[in-house]
């Protein structure tokens, strides 16, 4: 059937009916004034644009009976005369409704299944039928239908609740040709599969995944409605019902339903239960989206596995937005290749963004920085769900560190910032693509300068870092611990960030002997997220107290290993140099340093100590003195349960 506008099926859908209602008018004052006629349907003026009337009975398979009984209700809901000619042969002015007794008494090829509840009619809910006597009992249109036949094509108003129209506008604008070619795909088993197909697109690119739903639907000419496992009813009849309405609306108004099955892990039993009945009974043509497989479905999915834009797919998207202005950037797009893996309209924004913000487009410089940082906008809200973002702050001027372990630090920065140029340019990837990725071990006390290094590796590198939360990673239910971690490195790789692993050696920990279920599941998560950090593309950092407490396996697997060490009397001293802000001190700078630093504390000790002496000193009005160091080094060891010396604070006031 050729595509036809809103206004011209409502148009043709309402004329066709008004004409329909006229011929039936006739036959029933026919009847009242004892002259049988034959009742004749109008033509269709178009084929190619079949009116509602005609569309409708085409879809049921309605009887020519069928379709009078339908008119006969219809044209009650519309013109009175109507109910006056339904009173009169029915012999009571009360009685001026349609009923199986008066469609018996003038339509004589009136026959006994249409009382049948199975019947076409009462079936699909076309016409409903009132308490009392089945044959003398009012039978009314049903509302949808009667605006169907009206032309109108909205959607059935006890669906609103659980569905969304999905705007198709720019359907295939954000798809590359791999994309388009599932579309393709799509299109043709919604067409050729025989029973109806099931069509499952498992990725973890949300945005790809919705936008090959919209290309599919606009290319073969229906209307797209969202809804997701949440939203559908877990009352077994009232799913019965939603998926009766569904149905018909399907068959109704030319509609494709994307059922969002996103966090399956997530969901509740119940909804897994509701999720089934109604795969398993929908009997019309669904695509559903999931970040992995459904289980327990089998065959009846048809499964299609949906990857992320390649980095030749990303790169003509880039080269692309930027025109002429590619040629001026020096290979910042390979760059940004290998550090983000954006979504084509994530591209678009980020593109956009960048042009709009520099006064200079024309300036590479700062056109390259400010795509950058446009890029790591639009990689974050994946990732704000799952870890906390740091503000990096730090530089090396504040990391006090033996050079060694900064020159480790340094070589870690390099790997990072170099990865095209070795993994792409070089082929260095086209070897092995497992264990691409930079991953490293920060070992050391508490205090010493662990998660100050990550935040200047960020800084150096112009990356975001995300210190993960384990209390939100860690589950004790089975399989919940590497759901999260998926998720946590699905959402990573979009943006190249830095991942922190701070105290690591929880979640990392040695794997035991299996001596019950608890330890088998344990190791296995163990395993899981060795697997993890081995593939994932950017820098993972884990910070540990305890270097022994960590698996062998994973000691194995890291790149770099950094021993953070506790700062020596002369380390101390420049640490207690730069923790301050200029002009707040009132000491003498040239001894009184020295004598801060036989403090036998680390540097996050020696940061909350200048911090708790700067408030004591704010709260007297005057600028840190002695004094007031002296107090908080008290609170501090006090915190510690650690004893302060007299041999550490001689001659500081």
């Amino acid at each position: 059937m050729k595509t036809i506008t809103q206004d011209n099926f409502k148009l043709e859908s309402t004329t066709y009916l008004l004409q329909a209602l006229a011929a039936m008018g006739e036959i029933l004052q026919g009847t009242l004034d004892g002259m049988g006629r034959e009742f004749i349907l109008p033509a269709v003026s178009n084929p190619n644009y079949l009116p509602a009337l005609a569309q409708l009975t085409s879809t049921f398979n309605l009887s020519v009976t069928e379709q009078k009984i339908l008119l006969l209700c219809v044209g009650c809901e519309l013109d009175t005369d109507f109910e006056d000619l339904c009173a009169s042969l029915n012999g009571n002015p009360e009685l001026n409704y349609p009923t199986f007794n008066l469609a018996l008494s003038i339509f004589p090829d009136f026959y006994l299944d249409l009382l049948d509840p199975q019947s076409p009619l009462q079936r699909n809910q076309i016409i409903s039928v009132g308490e009392g006597n089945l044959i003398s009992c009012p039978v009314k249109v049903n509302r949808k239908i009667l605006h169907y036949l009206l032309g109108q094509t909205s959607i059935d108003p006890e669906l609103t609740s659980r569905i969304k129209e999905i705007d198709l506008n720019f359907a295939t604008a954000h798809l590359s040709e791999s994309h388009l070619q599932i579309t393709r795909q799509i299109e043709l088993l919604l067409q050729l599969a025989d029973p109806t197909p099931l069509i499952h697109l498992c990725g973890t690119a949300k945005e790809i995944l919705l936008n090959l739903a919209k290309s599919v639907a606009y290319q073969i000419g229906v209307k797209l409605y969202y809804t997701t496992v949440s939203l559908l009813p877990t009352n077994p009849e009232v799913l019965d019902e939603f998926m009766f309405r569904w149905r018909r609306e399907t068959y109704l108004s030319r509609c494709l339903l994307l059922l969002d099955c996103e966090n399956l892990g997530a969901i509740d039993p119940s909804e897994q239960k509701t999720l089934f009945q109604f795969l398993s009974n929908i009997a019309v043509p669904i695509i559903v989206t999931s970040d992995n497989r459904l289980p327990g479905f089998g065959d009846s999915l048809t499964t299609i596995d949906v990857s992320p834009l390649t980095p030749v797919e990303q790169r003509k998207i880039w080269m692309g937005l930027m025109g002429d202005r590619a040629s001026l950037l020096n290979g910042e797009i390979d760059s940004l290749v290998t550090n983000f893996q954006l979504t084509p309209s994530g591209i678009s924004n980020a593109a956009f963004c960048a042009l709009s913000s520099v006064e200079e487009p024309e300036d590479p410089i700062a056109l390259s920085s400010a795509l950058w940082n446009a890029c790591r906008t639009q990689a974050r809200p994946s990732l704000d769900n799952y870890a906390q973002r740091i503000d990096a702050k730090a530089t090396w001027n504040d990391l006090i560190l033996p050079e060694k372990q900064k020159q480790i630090l340094k070589e870690m920065v390099a790997e990072v910032r170099q990865r095209t140029q070795v993994y792409e340019k070089w082929g260095f990837g086209s070897k092995n693509n497992r264990g691409l990725g930079t991953s490293a071990l920060f070992a050391g006390v508490p205090g010493t300068g662990k998660t100050m290094a990550a935040e200047v590796i960020a800084g150096e590198l112009n990356l975001d870092v995300y210190r993960i939360d384990l209390s939100a990673t860690v589950s004790k239910y089975i399989g919940e611990t590497e759901k999260n971690l998926a998720k946590l490195f699905d959402a990573a790789e979009i943006g190249g960030v830095i991942l922190l692993f701070d105290e690591g050696d929880s979640l990392f920990g040695k794997r035991s002997e299996v001596k019950d279920s608890k330890d088998r599941y344990a190791n296995m998560e163990v395993s899981y997220l060795l697997q993890r950090l081995e593939t994932y593309s950017g820098l993972s950092i884990i910070t540990t107290n305890i270097k022994d407490a960590l698996d062998t396996a994973f000691m194995r697997r890291l790149r770099f290993i950094v021993e953070f060490p506790f700062p020596e009397e002369e380390q101390r001293a420049l640490i207690w140099r730069r923790v301050f802000p200029v002009g707040v001190l009132d000491i003498d700078e040239s001894r009184d340093f020295e004598k801060l630093a036989r403090l036998n504390v680390a540097g996050g000790n020696i940061k909350s100590i200048a911090l708790r002496a700067a408030f004591l000193a704010a709260e007297e009005g005057k600028k840190i003195q002695m004094i007031h160091l002296l107090k908080a080094a008290e609170s501090e060891y006090i915190k510690m349960e650690c004893t302060l010396t007299e041999a550490e604070i001689y001659g500081w006031v």
